[in-house]
This record gives structure tokens, C-alpha cells and sequence, in this order.
């Protein structure tokens, strides 16, 4: 699956797509008057990007025009229809506006390698990352003391006292377990921030080999 840049980094920019292009009538790509939005996709999975998708909308119909893939090496960018998508028929016509585009601005070829950077950076350091352990409330040892916990209360205190300890016990371990839930939700959901990415990388690239 691939998400926009800015799904992946929500705190970069509100808009999801990387560069807007106005054509007027009577262009030379014959494509309808109007701007034409290009978003740059990139694997959500953790893998290391090395093909980005531009997917091309144009704004005010919210027409799929095209798909497409860039690529990059050391020497040139790499552009074609993707074959692993279904193509509108003025994807040639959207394929020529997004080569030219890329041609004339080099700024942003630059900023979509930094892009697909940032992300491959991101998924490789949270391969690195210890799988989360787990929970402490449900492991052998947790449920071992309950057990014990049980024993002696049965044994230290009357029978008419049992119902209003345990009620006591299943309230504590029931704050107890809400608490984790809370805490596994939250770290599910965490958001991943570019500026918290960006000083990871720059800290990394510092560190003595």
C-alpha cells in the first residue's frame, strides 16, 4: 500500500499533493484547461522505497488522469506509466505535462529524492527497532502472582470478606489492564513526525563510523 508524503509525515504539510500545475486553454498537452494536481506516493510498509508513484489528478472534476512511476540513479530520473495501474485515456497527455514539469524544475526532482529518502530512512530504523515486548499484565509471572495473591487470601481471611476483597483485586486489575490498553492503542497510533525523523538522521550521520 502507498500513502502521500504528507500521510506518512502529517506535521510536513496540509496538502497531500507536491505540486499543483495550471494549464490554460489551448495548451500544448491538449488537456483541459484548469490545475492539475500531482501527489507522490510512497510504501507505507516497512520496506525501502525505490520507485514513487505520481498519481495526477486534475482539481476541480477530481479526475484519476494517471498513474505513474519515477525512479532515480545516480546520473538521471527515471518517468513511465505504471504498468500496475489502470490509465485514463489522456494519461500520454498527463505523462508529457509531468516530464516537462520535472524537466524545468529541478528543485522539486530534488525534493522528491529527499522525500523518498526520508521515508526509505524512517522504515529502515523502525526495522532496526526491538519488537514491543509483551505485556507485563499478561505474562506467566503476572498471572502466577495472582494465583498466589488468591491462595492467600483464602487461606488469611474469612469467608464473608472474600467478595469484597476480590471486588477490591478485579478493580485494581481492571485499572490496571484499561491502563495498558490505553498505552498499546496510543503506541499503535503514534504519529510520525518529519522534524523528529530529520534530527534522528542528522544525529546518525554525525556518529563516528
Amino acid at each position: 500500500m502507498h500513502q502521500p508524503f504528507q500521510r506518512i509525515f502529517p506535521d510536513h504539510s496540509r496538502e497531500a499533493w507536491c505540486r499543483r500545475r495550471r494549464l490554460k486553454k489551448n495548451n500544448a498537452y491538449s488537456l483541459p484547461a484548469g490545475d492539475y494536481l500531482i501527489f507522490d506516493l510512497y510504501p507505507s510498509a516497512l520496506d525501502d522505497p525505490s520507485v514513487i508513484y505520481l498519481l495526477i489528478q486534475h482539481a476541480r472534476s477530481q479526475t484519476h488522469l494517471a498513474t505513474l512511476e519515477l525512479s532515480f540513479n545516480a546520473e538521471n530520473v527515471h518517468l513511465r506509466l505504471s504498468h500496475e495501474h489502470l490509465q485514463s485515456p489522456a494519461a500520454p497527455q498527463t505523462f508529457e505535462l509531468v516530464k516537462d514539469t520535472l524537466s524545468q524544475e529541478s528543485a522539486l526532482q530534488e525534493e522528491l529524492w529527499e522525500r523518498m529518502q526520508e521515508v526509505g530512512w524512517m522504515h529502515r530504523e523502525l526495522l532496526q527497532q526491538p519488537a514491543a515486548s509483551e505485556s507485563s499484565l499478561l505474562s506467566e509471572m503476572t498471572i502466577q502472582s495472582l494465583a498466589a495473591a488468591m491462595e492467600s487470601l483464602m487461606q488469611e481471611t474469612h469467608p464473608r470478606q472474600w467478595e469484597s476483597l476480590l471486588d477490591s483485586m478485579l478493580g485494581s486489575l481492571k485499572h490496571e489492564l484499561m491502563a495498558a490498553m490505553h498505552e498499546h492503542v496510543a503506541s499503535q497510533n503514534k504519529v510520525v513526525s518529519l522534524s523528529a525523523v530529520r534530527k534522528q538522521k542528522e544525529a546518525a550521520q554525525k556518529k563516528p563510523d
